[in-house]
């Protein structure tokens, strides 16, 4: 797909369209392109650059690899000081980050993107109100229910156990416990058996090679 040139056109035909643009073009369900990014610089700019086109173009979804600089197959949108913007690469996606009047759109319905007073929330992008969170209804617990059904001053018995049926929970943990160690054992004598099995085996090999 990607040696001996490749173009707009021949990426779609090629490679994207049967993979996973379909999906997007057959309204299928909605893509998100995710990770696409590298090294500025041939093969990779002329394929990224396409990508791009086509992003803006379908309006598809995407995410950008990566921030980080130490990502070795790709670089980053920063330098390794983790606070120098790569102003190349930054100009090269910015062209498909989601932006309304020149304003960059977050994910968040209320809290703008950023710091910098170029981000706006989602509902503003989309004209659409924010909801604001009910208050949550305080539920009565067990305890005060219970102590809400009793009189006043009557005390709640307390969970007693009878003697007995300590006595036999004892007895039937006492009993997977054994059943434990059995197995155990079994897999000790399994495995000690393999092994004196193979070095058998092994000795009457290395015999016979020897006696040829």
């Amino acid at each position: 797909w990607f040696s001996g040139g490749f173009t707009y056109e021949s990426l779609q035909e090629d490679c994207w369209n049967d993979n996973w643009l379909y999906i997007h073009r057959e309204g299928i369900a909605p893509l998100l392109i995710g990770e696409w990014g590298g090294f500025m610089r041939e093969p990779n700019l002329s394929w990224m650059t396409f990508l791009r086109q086509l992003i803006a173009e379908e309006a598809i979804h995407h995410t950008f690899w990566c921030y980080n600089a130490n990502s070795g197959d790709t670089g980053g949108l920063v330098e390794h000081d983790f606070i120098t913007w790569d102003e190349e690469k930054y100009e090269f996606v910015k062209e498909v980050l989601w932006q309304e009047d020149g304003h960059f759109v977050g994910l968040d319905h209320a809290v703008p993107l950023g710091k910098a007073g170029n981000g706006i929330a989602l509902s503003e992008a989309t004209g659409m109100d924010v909801v604001p969170t009910s208050e949550p209804e305080v539920t009565q617990s067990i305890t005060e229910t219970a102590a809400s059904n009793s009189s006043v001053g009557e005390p709640i018995d307390p969970v007693t156990t009878d003697a007995n049926e300590d006595a036999t929970i004892d007895s039937v943990n006492d009993q997977e416990r054994n059943a434990v160690k059995d197995h155990n054992r079994l897999i000790s004598v399994i495995i000690i058996i393999s092994i004196v099995s193979v070095a058998v085996i092994g000795v009457t090999i290395y015999k016979r090679l020897k006696k040829r």
